[in-house]
């Protein structure tokens, strides 16, 4: 039997917005409640900043220097947020699949999906690396990442505590002039995609991987009014954004974080 949940398809909102609102989700789905979100990116490119990581180790690119930032809840690497689909996945703890099976079992069905789209995806099932070398997610050479002709083409990050389950992950659909050496599905398949059809594809795959039944629902007003509370207190503070210094992190570590939401465990991808 599928689980009741809502899908959320927002407007184009601003890196701190958009991580407001995906934690807002995040604490709300400890109630019981799933919610699938597809968002995209105002004022792109987008820098996004993966929650251990030291602002310096990007802001020393001149190419990302002057991006518009945010740091993500969710670990890995920065990612220039452009020609994307973007989206989030807040569930209820019970509900959600021990950290690897959820990578892989969200991986899986949206490489099946692809493939049924025509485009020759598959998911990189080997080791994860030795350790984030690169600053940019998609250089990072990352288990369960979902390849196209052996190139990362979506890769995504969880953040867990003890009543619910945060999972941000992009797709991307072509290179950012922000970071030009990453490539997405129009340089790789040298042609353009239907962006509906994949986004299409996406919501399918995630529906199936995670069993869920998804009502479509608006952003209500208390949403928008919590998570701009949040835009204020955290995701426009240079407190949160420019970290100078890296947290380290291990696959599976618990950390007490600062922000009071409570003990996590972390795996990036």
């Amino acid at each position: 039997m599928r689980t009741p949940g809502y899908l959320i398809q927002s407007e184009d909102l601003d890196g701190p917005m958009n991580m407001a609102l995906d934690e807002v989700l995040w604490i709300d789905a400890a109630q019981g409640t799933p919610f699938v979100r597809f968002y995209g990116w105002a004022g792109r490119p987008v820098l996004s900043l993966g929650y251990f990581q030291c602002a310096d180790e990007v802001r020393r690119d001149p190419r990302l220097c002057d991006l518009p930032c945010v740091r993500r809840l969710t670990g890995g690497g920065a990612i220039a947020h452009d020609h994307e689909i973007t989206f989030s996945i807040a569930l209820p703890a019970r509900l959600a699949p021990a950290t690897s099976a959820m990578y892989g079992r969200v991986h899986h069905a949206i490489a099946v999906s692809l493939v049924e789209l025509g485009i020759p995806a598959s998911v990189a099932c080997g080791a994860s690396s030795e350790g984030p070398s690169e600053a940019l997610c998609f250089c990072r050479n990352d288990r369960f990442a979902v390849r196209v002709r052996g190139i990362k083409v979506l890769g995504s990050a969880q953040r867990r505590r003890a009543a619910s389950v945060l999972m941000h992950g992009s797709l991307l659909l072509a290179r950012s002039s922000a970071a030009p050496e990453v490539l997405g599905l129009r340089e790789i398949l040298e042609s353009d995609c239907c962006v509906e059809s994949i986004r299409h594809a996406l919501l399918g795959a995630v529906t199936t991987a995670l069993e869920f039944e998804l009502r479509p629902t608006e952003l209500s007003g208390d949403l928008r009014r919590r998570a701009t509370a949040l835009v204020d207190s955290k995701y426009r503070t240079t407190a949160w954004n420019e970290r100078l210094q890296a947290i380290p992190a291990e696959t599976f570590r618990e950390v007490a974080q600062p922000d009071q939401i409570g003990p996590v465990k972390q795996l990036h991808c």
